[in-house]
């Protein structure tokens, strides 16, 4: 995924519903979910945004990560005077790309019978149109926005009305018979921004800040959680109730890269918000195409590593947390693989890839299979990094990693351990 110089859209759908945690917590609710002052709507912090980014380029040591995120220098020998006090300056300078919040573009929605609406806040549409009229774009769609503000109506319907009529509220759909021009126009920006994540088949609804805020705390989910002690039961005083936004709600992130050569973004999904350890806050991730105009003389090339073909990055995200969940709850093998897994990466860092499966290998033993727990722990560790049975995996490694290995199977596998490093320090306690 490209992200050009200049200004464009990262979009972001949630594959799990999430939460991204709120400073404090409500009468009757922990932990709710981040939203709008204004709106009361939910949306991504940038910095939740920024530090996960920021946290996977660490992981995979990537050369440019200061150019990107900035660096701060907390060392400086600058010394400034405030209120009559000295104090050390840090020197910081910003990174080339810069995230905008995740902004709710739509929401779920199930009315009686199973029917499944999608809610569109006009509120958050406006101010998208307005983003990419100010970077480059222009769209002409104010006298439709006017005219849907100024009237009495609650809503405006993309598809079939006769699916929306089970609505359990009352509700008048805005007349767009004098903008067919301009609603053509909005439609095609809907589509675009959406793209494939969202059926087109089901009726889209654009409402009105107040409409919009009711139908939000309709859908959100809640869940009851507690803490379990050595014991299996439950601590005392730990049960919470936690706020989630939906799974399939898709936000918009506005993106600024300041840098001319494009800047290939190495991942198509992240995990964001509260609550990683329970397989919350998966995302998808993909581009808005064609959301600015782009010179047609642009360069082309990338200042990042580039990739030397596609995979599904949230289905590896999703595959590895998995696994790590499962082995968490042996006590006796978790803690071991935890520290194989670090292991592994210090090895790939020093040594290269080759090698550090190689001592993998070495260490799992495959031809004697030896009950011992450190064999056991290696042995479950390399066939989970390659998604094989113990049964089929090679004798020889060496014969086997030159013949099936190439540029993408390395990719592939170091996106496996990252994702199992992370999840490993979440569910997993250290050895002692």
């Amino acid at each position: 995924m490209n992200i050009k110089n200049g200004n464009s859209f990262l979009r972001i759908q949630l594959l799990t519903p999430a939460n991204f945690g709120a400073a404090g917590g409500k009468a009757t609710l922990d932990s709710p979910t981040q939203v709008d002052v204004y709106t009361g709507l939910p949306y991504i912090p940038d910095s939740s945004l920024k530090g996960v980014f920021k946290s996977i380029f660490e992981t995979n040591k990537h050369g440019d990560i200061e150019i990107v995120f900035g660096s701060q220098d907390v060392n400086s020998d600058t010394v400034i005077e405030f209120d009559g006090k000295n104090s050390m300056k840090s020197q910081y300078s910003s990174g080339k790309l810069i995230f905008g919040n995740g902004e709710l573009l739509a929401f779920p929605f199930v009315i009686s019978g199973g029917q499944r609406l999608w809610i569109f806040p006009m509120d958050n549409l406006i101010k998208f149109v307005e983003l990419e009229n100010l970077a480059a774009t222009n769209h002409q769609m104010g006298s439709l926005f006017h005219g849907f503000y100024t009237s009495h109506d609650h809503i405006l319907i993309f598809g079939d009305p006769a699916k929306v009529k089970s609505l359990d509220f009352k509700f008048s759909s805005f007349n767009v018979i004098n903008y067919p021009n301009e609603l053509k126009q909005f439609h095609t920006c809907l589509k675009r921004w959406c793209a494939n994540a969202i059926p087109q088949d089901e009726p889209w609804l654009i409402v009105k800040a107040d409409t919009a805020l009711e139908l939000w705390l309709r859908s959100a989910e809640y869940r009851t959680l507690t803490a379990l002690n050595e014991l299996k039961t439950a601590l005392g005083q730990s049960l919470r109730r936690i706020e989630l936004v939906p799974a399939n709600t898709l936000f918009l992130s506005f993106l600024t890269w300041l840098e001319d050569k494009p800047f290939k973004l190495e991942m198509d999904a992240i995990q964001v918000g509260a609550y990683e350890s329970l397989g919350l806050g998966f995302c998808n991730l993909s581009a808005v195409e064609d959301t600015l105009l782009i010179q047609d003389n642009q360069k082309t090339e990338s200042i990042a590593l580039e990739r030397t073909d596609v995979f599904s990055g949230h289905e590896i995200m999703v595959d590895c947390h998995r696994r790590i969940a499962e082995i968490a709850k042996d006590d006796n093998l978790g803690a071991k693989v935890r520290s194989i897994i670090t292991s592994f990466g210090a090895r790939v860092q020093r040594e290269g890839i080759e090698v550090a499966l190689g001592f993998e290998f070495a260490k799992a033993k495959i031809a004697i299979k030896p009950e011992g727990k450190e064999a056991i722990a290696h042995r479950w560790f390399i066939s989970n990094l390659l998604e094989k049975k113990e049964s089929e995996l090679p004798n020889c490694w060496e014969t086997w990693f030159a013949n099936q290995i190439n540029s993408k199977d390395k990719e592939k596998l170091l996106l496996r351990w990252q994702w199992f490093r992370r999840y490993s320090e979440i569910l997993i306690k250290k050895e002692e």
